[in-house]
């Protein structure tokens, strides 16, 4: 037994040194130009919050008064602020963002996020072993997703980042809390549920689908329905408070309690215009985006352009370049709140053809997760009668569905469906091995 506790932990100590070298290995080997500051103002928000202690989109040169904004989710710009004020980051930030000497500060945030990204890896690879995983599966699939993952991350530094490593965290504690149903495991999902949702505000909407899969597909083991009341209560009050606040600061500020209106509107006029489509640039997109390296360019020299050209996205004639003049026309003749409403109903008013570039936009979704994936439909299979297993990856499968329904599904959006593919992935394998060795 000693034996191979000690070999367990040589394991787990070699697997955590190969993950640090995969993500020291990508941070040194990305050139100071691949590293940027992203346009989405999340730099410029930490800036302010640092400098002047409020929540604004406000150019740092600036010298008039910061004025607050609910553009963005609130999650990612604290989270860099608190970066910078720990690591004393206050200085290269400044020349970085007033005086666009950015080289570095940016290899700083590069190298915090390499770490970052271990963090969201680790987690995985404790999932893994929560459910039953062997140490071979488990390290296989963790370097895989490693190698998958690290290198964009570390480059892009985006909210996406930063989520991925908080939804591993939330499904590493949603499987406990199904595998166990204890209040402490539901506890702490919600408190990192909560911080998901101030990081990315999408995943508000996976509360009732959480509500819904529970009340169906339920636990591992059975309980009664008080104890089934008191975890879903703590649930609902430990979300409310982690959320809470931020919703009221927005309604009090802007008379709204959303927690941010990031773009919501081009997101769904993109997809819309997506929805707008020929079977020929439908057939086109399975091509377009097919994971495989330099797959684009081989498409637009051999295959003829009307299969192809809307989905450039600098194109004026692009998906992308014609759904945001659309979008900022609609929010000149009606408010936000209408302007998603009408396009949403516009999106469901055909439910085939929705349906149908679903599956085009699932399909782009898959880009880094694309190896794991049929595994996880063959997990799934095997798994028929423990439909438990629904609910411990309920986060996962809500990623998917949500983005392939409503959205354009930019890559970026499938970085955590990784974590929950490979996990199933690992899973698979073991119970093959299991098989094999049986027989």
């Amino acid at each position: 037994m000693k034996y191979l506790e000690k070999r367990n932990k040589n394991l787990i100590f070699l697997f955590i040194l190969i993950i640090l070298g995969i993500s020291l290995f990508f941070f040194w080997t990305r050139t100071i130009q691949e590293l940027k500051i992203p346009a989405d103002g999340y730099f410029n928000i930490s800036f302010n919050l640092t400098n002047k202690g409020i929540f604004s989109l406000q150019n740092p040169g600036l010298d008039s008064e910061a004025t607050p904004t609910m553009r963005r989710a609130p999650g990612y710009p604290y989270f860099l602020s608190g970066l910078v004020t720990i690591f004393k980051l206050e200085g290269l930030q400044k020349k970085c963002l007033l005086k666009e000497e950015c080289d570095r500060f940016l290899k700083y945030i590069s190298f915090i996020f390499s770490f970052i990204c271990i963090l969201s890896i680790v987690f995985l690879f404790l999932t893994c072993q929560l459910l039953g995983a062997n140490y071979l599966a488990s390290v296989f699939v963790s370097i895989i997703s490693m190698m998958l993952v690290s290198k964009e991350m570390i480059v892009n530094y985006n909210s996406e980042s930063l989520a991925l490593v908080l939804f591993s965290i939330s499904s590493y504690f949603l499987a406990s809390f199904v595998k166990t149903q204890k209040k402490r495991e539901i506890f702490l999902f919600s408190i990192f549920l909560g911080l998901l949702i101030l990081t990315r505000n999408v995943f508000l909407y996976f509360i009732p689908f959480f509500f819904i899969v529970i009340l169906i597909f339920g636990y591992e083991k059975k309980n009664n329905i008080k104890q089934k009341g008191i975890n879903l209560l703590i649930f609902s009050l430990m979300l409310t408070f982690v959320i809470s606040p931020w919703m009221l600061r927005n309604n009090f500020i802007f008379d709204s309690f959303s927690i941010a209106q990031s773009g919501s509107v081009k997101v769904l006029s993109n997809r819309y215009e997506h929805n707008n489509m020929s079977n020929k640039e439908f057939l086109g997109g399975f091509l377009y985006w097919a994971p495989i390296p330099g797959i684009k360019s081989l498409i637009e020299k051999k295959i003829p352009r009307e299969y192809w050209n809307r989905y450039v996205t600098e194109s004026e004639e692009g998906f992308r370049v014609v759904a945001r003049k659309n979008a900022a026309k609609l929010i000149q003749n009606t408010n936000y709140s209408e302007a998603k409403i009408y396009l949403l109903k516009k999106i469901l008013s055909d439910p085939i053809q929705n349906f149908k570039v679903s599956i085009l936009m699932g399909w782009r979704g898959l880009k880094y997760c694309f190896i794991f994936f049929p595994f996880f439909i063959l997990f799934f299979v095997k798994n028929l009668k423990n439909t438990f297993y629904i609910s411990i990856f309920s986060l996962t499968i809500f990623n998917l569905l949500f983005h392939s329904l409503f959205t354009h599904f930019n890559v970026r959006y499938g970085y955590p469906m990784v974590y929950g593919f490979a996990v199933s992935t690992a899973l698979y394998f073991s119970m093959r091995m299991k098989k094999c060795t049986k027989f």
